[in-house]
C-alpha cells in the first residue's frame, strides 16, 4: 500500500511539474514575441557553489546587467541567466515594457525546449498514473 502511495504521489508530482515546465516554456515564448530587445552589459557575476549530500557540486549564477529604456539606465538582475557570462559582456535582453525594470535573456529555443520538457514529463506521469490504476483494479 505504502509503494502504490509512492508512486501516485510521484505521478501526480511528474504531471504538475510537466504542466509548470509547459507554463514557462509557454511565458518565455511570449516574452520574446512581447518583450523588446536592448542591448546590455553584465555588470557583476556573482558564483554560489553549493555541495550535494553526494559530494557533487552545482553552481548557480546571479547575473547583473546595466541597460538603458528611454534615457533611464537600469541595473537588474537577469532572469534566465547562466554561469558562462562575464562581467564586461555585450548581451542581447529582453525587457518588459510595461516594466522596464523586469529583465530576461530568454530565447525562443529555451521555451521550445522547455514545453518539450514539460510534455515529456507530464505524459510519462500520466502514463504512470494509468498504470497504477489499471493494475490496481
Amino acid at each position: 500500500m505504502k509503494n502504490r502511495i509512492a508512486a501516485l504521489s510521484v505521478s501526480v508530482v511528474a504531471v504538475l511539474g510537466g504542466i509548470l515546465f509547459i507554463i514557462l516554456g509557454c511565458k518565455g515564448i511570449a516574452q520574446v514575441k512581447n518583450f523588446p530587445e536592448v542591448e546590455a552589459t553584465v555588470t557583476l557575476v556573482e558564483i554560489d557553489t553549493t555541495t550535494d549530500a553526494d559530494g557533487s557540486e552545482t553552481e548557480t549564477a546571479t547575473v547583473h546587467v546595466s541597460y538603458t529604456v528611454d534615457g533611464t539606465e537600469y541595473n537588474e538582475i537577469l532572469s534566465d541567466s547562466n554561469s558562462k557570462m562575464q562581467e564586461g559582456d555585450r548581451i542581447t535582453v529582453r525587457y518588459n515594457p510595461e516594466k522596464p525594470n523586469e529583465v530576461t535573456a530568454t530565447t525562443k529555443t529555451a521555451g521550445f525546449v522547455r514545453i518539450a520538457f514539460g510534455i515529456v514529463i507530464a505524459l510519462a506521469g500520466v502514463v504512470s498514473l494509468a498504470l497504477l490504476i489499471i493494475r490496481g483494479r
